[in-house]
């Protein structure tokens, strides 16, 4: 391989790896925008927005310095902006390279206790500091001054493990403040009941997964907190800093494990199973102080994979829940003599408030219909994400939108129909409303700014109780429909997580982690007295209450998935004789020692407002690389600007080989509805006798989004292309001209999570080609089609191509070359179909030394066939396929895939070998 095509090699891995910049992944062209400069940083918000801004560079003021004292950073990085992206009701934000820069989006998560903002100051503040790490060692000074920012982002990509990123920033979060993942006893809530269960997986196992763990997902978070709080404690809080400042550079270690190796004497596989050993005292000495409360089960997960019931309301003798199946996905379901019925299905980011950390109630029942809050983001400007209201009638099997208001964070639903709704603006304002059956605003109550209600549930007498988090933290609150008031029933704490709060007769019922582990407990809304009421094994969720049968329900949390258990009550007076007073439980302290004192709050002294201009970002390159072999050397520029709007690529070279210089531009520019791309590139010819130049010119516009339980897309496009080719020595020259329209789109049915891909999907296309110079056109048609197989998590797909040529049309086929046959002439019409069976045939979990980590088997069963005019050629194989990843990175996924096909038409075997990169 000569350097250029290993620089070439490089650039495509640094594009793979680099977070995705999609042409959709934008705010609405009319926003205004702001910033104010604060040291080290640049804040950038919606018109609007300055308070908040303001508040952002206080938090930034008060956690940098802390965050940067165990990772410290020697070589600080430009300025870094940080772009408040208040339209977008997601709760999300991230840091990303080209430009460095770190994105927050708008609503808050009651996942970690904290303000919203707090909490990704923090966490992504964190991931500030590592992803400055590199500039620490010479290497990456190295790599930063041969390809830019792409070049330092490259040796994080590579060399530090996703879990050591994630878990160290939620680490962070837990030990600077008073709330954080790590004291939330759901975070763990997974790994732990496994190892407690008498299962612990191999370290690569855990960390990289297979696909059939024993829980629905492997995650860099809670795994990754354990593993860096273990080792904090173990060998001092900069055991991290001190093993980034030796990866990628020559001597001992070299790698994130090797250097760990050299610093502690254990490799990463050796200090897993040293936290895990320690970890499973400290997790099985809480259950043994446990009194295991007796309950009545009333369903649970089979064995064989991990599927989950949660209680939304009790109907006479039916029990109305959310199922979450690893192999079928989620429902609306109806449990009614130990039988579950589903009704709909229901979209995977619902269902996700009742799998993730929060734990959070995302739907509610009432009077035959389900409801949920649904975010659905702008079609072209994907930042643009509004919240509304949805629901599901069981008895006409229909489902709707029941509000227009767009800014909708969760609702709960009265017996009468009502729901009372928590709404956050885009300039962080709270309130609650609440709302006819129809959906119609009949009262708001405010609350104060930048907090979030949730969990909410009503009385039969029109009486509301929900948790509400705050800047303080979080508290139990109830509010009375029919006086107006509005008054905080306990609270608020911090470093607790409180949820699902119900009425029960005199109590008010809700779920805490004090203690470590999540239980049932009873407030007292006269005195404030609370007691433990109910306790189990490893954690119960999702508190249901109906007054009439006084039955009391919540899930059982279990190795296979939270089971669905009713708990002892007795209408009496008075605390019960198995409640245990709260005083008798002390809040667990968490995996990571805390600051002894919290951290001073700092008000910093930012800069004026001003008005956010984007012309400055436009043309600074953030990334570059230079290659050179003996025919050609090459210096290639990129830039992206903050918001999005325009991609720059340009390459200038010379190519002394054949004595001429060589060169491209590459413009994306999308700041409105339509993507406009130009581009021009010079490259010698193949045989070094003539100079090639296409100009290229095209509109498109992308649409996608999400409806649903189904991902759509549609995107028509139309371009001209004009190619020349000059010969170097003769002068002589030719010319085309094309001009490219072109219409595609998709619909895809969500997955399960260990679905191989949509079950069921569509993806037509129409092309069409024509020469300007000669009047012949190319008409190309496709389709692919996905329906489920014989068996959960078999799928099943059909796709084809047909394209017609006219003889004086002299520009590329539409239908590529397949593998499985040799090349074939170009005919007036061409056709291809393929029809493919697949499914996994499970774990394979195996590791090749430290290159390559095996985690599944998938086999296939694939036909092909292919015209060419009169001619016919098929072939009939099967493929088996093992998704790896590569040098123990979760990132760097590769499928690679042996088949055997058998011709009928030539009589042969073809055997092929691939290799794909992710998946």
């Amino acid at each position: 391989m000569t350097f250029r095509a290993a620089a070439l090699a490089v650039t495509t891995l640094l594009a793979y790896l680099t977070l995705p910049v999609y042409a959709n992944d934008q705010n609405r062209p009319g926003r205004v925008w702001h910033q104010i400069a604060m040291p080290g940083f640049d804040i950038v918000y919606p018109e609007g927005l300055e308070a908040e801004a303001r508040y952002v560079a206080n938090r930034l003021g008060t956690y940098w310095p802390a965050l940067t004292e165990s990772m410290p950073v020697q070589r600080p990085p430009r300025r870094i902006p940080i772009v408040l992206s208040a339209a977008t009701l997601t709760s999300n934000g991230f840091v990303r390279s080209d430009p460095i820069q770190s994105v927050f989006f708008n609503q808050p998560s009651p996942l970690g206790g904290l303000e919203w903002l707090d909490l990704l100051t923090v966490h992504e503040g964190r991931h500030l500091v590592q992803f400055a790490q590199p500039l620490d060692t010479t290497t990456g000074r190295v790599a930063r001054v041969l390809a830019g920012e792409n070049g330092t982002m490259a040796i994080v990509l590579l060399f530090y493990p996703n879990w050591l990123l994630e878990g160290d920033a939620v680490a962070e979060e837990t030990r600077l403040t008073q709330g954080g993942r790590g004291r939330v006893a759901s975070f763990d809530l997974w790994l732990r009941t496994h190892e407690l269960s008498g299962q612990r997986y191999s370290y690569d196992r855990a960390m990289l997964g297979t696909g059939f763990e024993q829980y629905p997902r492997v995650s860099p978070y809670d795994f990754g907190y354990l593993m860096t709080s273990y080792l904090r404690r173990e060998h001092g809080s900069l055991i991290l800093d001190q093993a980034l400042a030796g990866v990628a550079e020559p001597g001992a270690g070299f790698t994130f494990d090797g250097r760990i190796r050299a610093l502690t004497g254990k490799n990463l596989s050796q200090a897993y199973h040293a936290a895990w050993d320690d970890l499973h005292q400290r997790w099985q000495a809480t259950v043994d102080d446990l009194e295991i409360t007796p309950v009545t089960p009333l369903w649970k997960p089979a064995s064989d994979h991990w599927r989950s019931l949660y209680p939304v309301s009790i109907d006479e003798d039916w029990v109305l829940a959310v199922e979450m199946d690893v192999k079928t996905g989620s429902h609306l379901v109806i449990l009614s003599q130990d039988e579950t019925y589903r009704v709909a299905t229901l979209p995977a980011a619902v269902a996700a408030g009742y799998t993730g950390t929060a734990k959070q109630k995302t739907v509610s029942y009432a009077n035959d219909r389900f409801c949920w809050a649904e975010g659905r983001e702008h079609p072209r400007f994907n930042r643009e994400v509004t919240r509304d209201l949805y629901c599901f009638d069981i008895q006409n099997a229909e489902r709707y939108r029941l509000t227009e208001l767009g800014d909708v964070t969760s609702a709960g639903q009265a017996k009468t129909g009502h729901l009372l709704a928590h709404r956050f603006s885009m300039d962080r304002n709270s309130q609650l409303d609440l709302l006819s059956p129809e959906g119609q605003s009949l009262r708001q109550i405010p609350l104060p700014k930048r907090s979030l209600a949730f969990d909410m549930s009503a009385n039969d007498e029109g009486d509301w109780v929900f948790a509400l988090l705050t800047e303080a933290g979080t508290q139990l609150m109830h509010w009375s429909s029919h006086t107006g008031q509005l008054r905080t029933l306990a609270g608020p704490v911090q470093g607790e997580t409180w949820r699902s709060p119900v009425q029960a007769s005199d109590w008010v019922l809700y779920t805490s982690d004090r203690g470590g582990i999540d239980s049932l407990w009873a407030l007292d809304p006269a005195s404030g007295a609370r007691y433990r009421i109910s306790q189990r094994p490893f954690g119960n969720y999702f508190i249901v209450w109906d007054e009439e049968q006084q039955r009391l329900l919540s899930t059982d949390y279990q190795a296979n998935g939270h089971a669905l258990v009713e708990h002892p009550w007795q209408a009496a007076p008075g605390p019960q004789a198995h409640w245990v007073a709260e005083a008798d439980f002390a809040p667990q302290e968490p995996y990571i020692a805390p600051l002894a004192q919290p951290v001073e709050p700092v008000q910093v002294n930012a800069g004026p407002a001003e008005r956010f201009h984007y012309a400055p970002g436009d043309w600074l390159p953030n990334s570059w690389l230079l290659s050179a072999d003996n025919q050609a050397a090459t210096l290639n520029l990129y830039n992206t600007n903050l918001m999005n709007t325009l991609s720059t690529a340009i390459s200038l070279g010379y190519n002394w080989e054949a004595d001429t210089p060589t060169g491209s531009l590459t413009l994306d520019w999308r700041r409105y509805w339509p993507v406009v791309s130009f581009s021009v590139e010079q490259q010698p010819g193949t045989d070094l006798n003539r100079i090639d130049t296409e100009t290229r010119l095209a509109l498109s516009l992308p649409l996608q989004q999400t409806r649903g339980v189904a991902r759509v897309g549609l995107e028509p496009s139309l371009g001209i292309t004009h190619l020349s080719a000059t010969a170097i020595d003769s002068n002589a020259s030719a010319e085309a001209s094309f001009i490219e329209a072109g219409l595609s789109g998709y619909w895809a049915h969500q997955a399960a999570p260990r679905d191989l891909q949509a079950p069921i999907a569509i993806a037509p296309a129409v092309q069409l080609d024509t020469q300007l110079d000669t009047g012949g056109f190319q008409l190309a048609l496709s389709n692919t089609v996905h329906i489920p197989g014989l068996a959960d998590n078999h799928h099943f797909s059909i796709s084809g191509q047909w394209q017609r040529r006219e003889p004086d049309f002299t520009g590329s086929s539409r239908i590529a070359t397949s593998p499985v046959f040799e090349s074939a002439p170009i005919t007036r019409d061409m056709a291809t179909s393929r029809a493919n069976y697949q499914f996994s045939l499970g774990p394979v979990d195996a590791a090749l030394g430290r290159w390559l980590y095996l985690r599944s088997l998938t086999l296939a069963f694939d036909a092909r066939v292919q015209y060419r005019g009169e001619e016919q050629r098929s072939a009939y194989g099967v493929q088996l396929s093992a998704p790896s990843n590569v040098l123990r990175n979760s990132r760097l996924r590769l499928v690679p895939t042996a088949s055997v096909y058998y011709r009928p038409e030539q009589g042969d075997w073809v055997p092929t070998l691939s290799l794909t990169l992710g998946g």
